[in-house]
């Protein structure tokens, strides 16, 4: 959920490299959630070192999706 509305396209982009170079310098970062019965795109869910440098997990889910459960696989995979 995004609080102030969806990404536009140049928004999406920055996003994709930032996340692209937190790979390449933290070995971590976002997946992509993807619904395996349809392969649907649903979100995102990875790990974030903040400017405070704690590392936090989180999730994204498109709307539809909330209350399904996804959450909860999301965050136990990342934790395994």
């Amino acid at each position: 959920y995004f609080p102030e509305g969806a990404l536009v396209v140049e928004q999406i982009a920055k996003e994709l490299e930032r996340f692209m170079r937190e790979w390449e310098s933290l070995g971590f970062g976002m997946f992509v959630a993807i619904e395996k019965k349809n392969n649907q795109f649903i979100g995102r869910c990875g790990f974030a070192k903040l400017e405070t440098g704690v590392v936090e997990f989180g999730y994204l889910l498109l709307k539809e999706y909330w209350g399904q459960g996804y959450a909860t696989e999301a965050s136990l995979a990342l934790l395994d």
